[in-house]
């Protein structure tokens, strides 16, 4: 029987991370993080230096890279985040062991022109595109786990939201969203690090939920909180004009007004979808809103 591939992952203590420590059973995995957390085979880290990578990166068979800065207060910050330390990690793979298998999350806003966080990320692919890695990335879609996270935020939200009686929906809902179920990126993983050194699965892949209109979300979710809302429609401008004003004033607000626009956005080029890629099934949208509807309080 062959030994298990040696991981290291990345970003550990992030959302995606801890929901991958809960729900990935790996035998040989390095976990790196800059939180306190925990549990076997993590380690926490000041910061993502060369010289400590480098040691972890010579021992490994797959490298997942979650490590990122989801909302940064400044350009600068997202860029060393996002791209520098992408840019660091694939300088140490390919001095010290080009053999290993990269796994890099991306953000279906990698393609909005609206989203700073999708910029940096279109960067870094940029940058895994032009080495000679065997490097993936998959365009994650918005991520829903078993408990509530920066990322899980949204869905949670939206959620909480669909309790209202009068429900206000951005651009009358008609645009499409794609929740998708962390044990699903688990599966993906899972095949994607046992096929490595394949080349047919190296470039960008799309890792999305299967596609709902906003408005068909927000009445599946209403409906299995007993609820029936009065569905509201108004422009997005209505919460984005008054937003980047806010931003301009405030530069350090938290305000995801980017995030915003870009959700609303039409989508312009859908890439190569992973889980067909796979033979992977997708979980279905109306068994996630079950889950997470039972879930919160």
């Amino acid at each position: 029987m062959a030994d298990s591939p040696r991981l290291l992952i990345t970003g550990a203590s992030g959302y995606v991370g801890q929901q991958l420590m809960a729900a990935a059973a790996w035998e040989q995995a390095e976990w790196l993080g800059r939180k306190e957390v925990v549990t076997a085979n993590y380690t926490r880290i000041r910061r993502y230096d060369e010289e400590y990578l480098a040691e972890y990166v010579r021992s490994a068979d797959v490298v997942i890279h979650l490590a990122a800065a989801v909302r940064g207060r400044d350009q600068d910050a997202m860029i060393a985040a996002n791209v520098e330390l992408t840019s660091r990690l694939i300088g140490l793979m390919e001095k010290y062991n080009s053999d290993a298998r990269l796994i890099f999350f991306s953000t279906d806003l990698a393609t909005s022109e609206y989203s700073l966080y999708g910029r940096s990320k279109n960067r870094a692919e940029q940058l895994i595109g032009a080495s000679a890695l065997d490097a993936i990335c998959l365009r994650a879609s918005m991520i829903v786990g078993e408990k509530g996270g920066p990322l899980a935020a949204t869905f949670d939200a939206l959620t909480k939201l669909a309790r209202l009686k009068v429900l206000p929906v951005p651009n009358g809902g008609r645009f499409l969203v794609r929740p998708l179920w962390i044990g699903d990126i688990v599966q993906v993983l899972h095949a994607l690090i046992g096929r490595r050194g394949q080349d047919a699965d190296r470039g960008i892949w799309s890792m999305y939920g299967a596609s709902i209109r906003f408005v068909d979300l927000m009445r599946l979710l209403a409906r299995a909180q007993g609820n029936k809302p009065l569905l509201v429609p108004f422009p997005v401008q209505c919460i984005t004009w008054p937003g980047r004003a806010l931003l301009r004033l405030r530069p350090r607000t938290q305000v995801p007004i980017d995030f915003l626009v870009a959700l609303t956005e039409a989508v312009k080029k859908e890439e190569l979808d992973v889980f067909q890629h796979l033979g992977i099934e997708r979980t279905p949208i109306d068994r996630i809103v079950q889950w997470r509807s039972c879930g919160l309080k």
